[in-house]
């Protein structure tokens, strides 16, 4: 067994067993929990609260997000909280792979089922002084509160829970506010840029990126949807690609009938190939595109691995041991690839951070060229309710969100009206305190009196 130090604190928490998937918690962390009346429980990871919520149900972007949100709820019960300014300091960095581990197994551990309504009133009340700090946007407190909610639920389900206490649990309101939304639109000139980068960039990676590029601009797919696309999805004829891996598995289709992302794409696809499987790829240094799986799994391994090695680019990882498989996925996944080939999530966010900072554009990530897309729909005059199927949003509101026409018309209605000018004149031993030259200025500065009337200025003179 390890000690695992929680970050942000450097406190230890929990001890994690060299193979990494048991933990438990340290005298330190024993005794925090018994501050707060709290006491371990020892359960199989499949028995654990956590580990239905998360895994059994939420989508692979949702249990991140949530599991982000209860590593903060652990850390505001033991009062480890990082400080706002630390926290903003750090908002643009991410975990190690092995920090990510210990903070699943965190909350994985923490006694969830423990907590009574003391206890989540104190998460609220703490949440509420977050957004008072501008730590926190209400919609950020309330999705915390929401992964609390989930949790207790989950627990209650599960039994650990009397009825009772759960729904005094839960009894929380949500923290009421408005903030902006965060993210912004694409300025004029940026695409053309981020996509001159890939160009210039002669390798195989550069083609691969600049059809994911092209692809997150003109449909306004989420990162995780172009992540999980496979070649099946993508139909050249139709000029359509169906989203099968979508937000709370509900598919669509989205076209592509802009010739710009259809060439990009069929460029890529001359590398890719045509069988089955991920659409977008890992591509390793010198060019290699990475193909972990057994290509097609309907035949024989002698078979597939033929047609492997007859493809062009295309590097296979021959079937191992099931230790050496799993580190093998482990290591996959810290490089952006998941087990099954495809790029995670993360990976599209790299290659938009990483292309943005090559052509000198300053916080651009995946989701602003979703809010691009949306606002453009919307702004050329698209039926919300249209805009609203392509985006993929169950609710109208969240797409309506996206409308910058409401900030176009504001800004119109402001400046319909009108005000009068009203210029200041300084007294007369004012002005004889001034240099020549300012005092010249000011007067030379002054219209005509005929002219100020017309113009609607008014002059106010200052005695002594």
């Amino acid at each position: 067994m390890r000690e695992q130090a929680v970050p942000h604190a450097g406190t230890q928490l929990i001890i994690v067993a060299e193979r990494g998937d048991e933990a438990a918690f340290t005298q330190q962390g024993l005794e925090k929990l018994a501050a707060l009346e709290l006491q371990p429980v020892s359960l199989a990871p499949q028995n654990r609260p956590a580990y239905r919520y998360l895994e059994g149900t939420l989508g692979q972007s949702s249990r991140r997000a949530m599991l982000g949100a209860l590593y903060d709820l652990v850390l505001m019960l033991f009062a480890q909280f990082p400080d706002p300014k630390q926290q903003k300091s750090k908002r643009n960095t991410h975990p190690s792979a092995e920090e990510q581990e210990a903070r699943r197994l965190l909350v994985y551990i923490f006694p969830w089922e423990s907590l009574r309504v003391e206890h989540t009133s104190a998460l609220r009340a703490r949440l509420v002084d977050l957004v008072d700090d501008a730590t926190y946007k209400p919609s950020t407190s309330n999705q915390h509160l929401a992964a609390l909610r989930g949790i207790l639920r989950a627990a209650w389900e599960m039994n650990l829970m009397s009825t009772d206490c759960y729904y005094r649990a839960i009894n929380i309101k949500d923290i009421s506010g408005e903030s902006e939304t965060a993210g912004r639109s694409l300025e004029d000139g940026e695409i053309e840029r981020i996509l001159a980068v890939c160009i210039s960039d002669p390798t195989v990676k550069g083609c691969r990126d600049l059809a994911i590029l092209q692809l997150l601009y003109i449909t306004g797919l989420r990162r995780a949807e172009v992540a999980g696309l496979d070649r099946d999805d993508y139909s050249i004829s139709a000029q359509e690609v169906k989203i099968r891996r979508s937000k709370r598995r509900k598919g669509r289709t989205v076209y592509l009938k802009a010739e710009g992302p259809r060439q990009a794409l069929e460029a890529w696809l001359g590398f890719r190939g045509d069988a089955p499987g991920p659409l977008f790829l890992h591509i390793r240094r010198g060019g290699h595109i990475v193909w972990r799986s057994v290509l097609p799994p309907t035949h024989s391994d002698e078979e597939a691995l033929g047609q492997v090695k007859e493809t062009p680019n295309l590097q296979n990882l021959k079937r191992k041991s099931g230790r050496v498989r799993a580190a093998q996925e482990r290591k996959g996944e810290q490089d952006g690839i998941l087990a099954d080939d495809h790029l995670s999530d993360q990976a599209i966010y790299n290659v938009v951070v990483e292309r943005a900072a090559e052509a000198g554009i300053a916080d651009l990530t995946p989701h602003d060229f979703r809010r691009n897309h949306i606002g453009d729909m919307l702004t050329r005059g698209i039926d919300l309710s249209i805009a609203q199927d392509l985006a993929g949003h169950a609710n109208p509101k969240t797409t309506k969100n996206y409308d910058p026409r409401r900030e176009m018309v504001r800004a119109d209605a402001a400046a319909k009206i009108d005000a009068p000018c009203i210029l200041w004149q300084p007294a007369h031993g004012l002005c004889n305190e001034l240099s020549s030259s300012k005092d010249t200025y000011i007067k030379s500065s002054l219209p005509p009196i005929s002219e100020q009337r017309s113009r609607r200025v008014l002059i106010i003179e200052q005695d002594q």
